[in-house]
């Protein structure tokens, strides 16, 4: 009986951990290259708030959310060849019932580099505001994706920051 508890408590731990990693992605074919051949674009865990990344030069996901996504927080991992890329990517947040999102996507344009790996997050600015029914809610006003080459420390977009 202690066993058959013990092997049950491991399998749930590793589906867990299966799938409470990023999902992952490569857009070359072939087989997996070495990381120093390939440039690594990121999204750490977000839980409510979602970078939503639509597509990579212009290729829309066909996972059932239709973007480049864990189901379970957001995250990601997408390896692609160094070169030119573009990116069409979106916003989301959820907190309770309060949902917002982007009204319309941003396209950004961005040359990577073998062995380098980049992260995209989202920069929002927030404004407390009262609900109807007067407890208080978040409205997005403003947000922006942020790119940034982890080797180097640059932001690559916006530009000029």
């Amino acid at each position: 009986m202690k066993l058959s508890l013990f092997r049950s408590s491991f399998a749930i731990c590793i589906l867990f951990l299966i799938v409470s990693c990023g999902k992952q992605y490569r857009m070359y074919s072939g087989s997996k290259r070495n990381t120093n051949e390939i440039s690594v674009l990121i999204s750490k865990k977000q839980f409510n708030t979602d970078v939503m990344l639509w597509e990579v030069d212009g290729q829309r996901s066909t996972s059932t959310m239709k973007r480049y996504a864990s189901m379970v927080d957001g995250s990601f991992r997408v390896e692609l060849l160094p070169g030119k890329h573009s990116l069409l990517v979106g916003y989301h947040k959820k907190e309770g019932n309060y949902v917002s999102n982007s009204s319309k996507s941003i396209l950004i344009s961005f040359d990577s580099e073998p062995g380098h790996m980049y992260e995209l997050k989202a920069l929002v600015d927030e404004i407390p505001k009262k609900s109807n029914s007067g407890s208080l809610a978040i409205t997005y006003i403003n947000w922006s994706p942020i790119l940034t080459d982890l080797n180097t420390g640059i932001v690559l977009y916006p530009t000029g920051k």
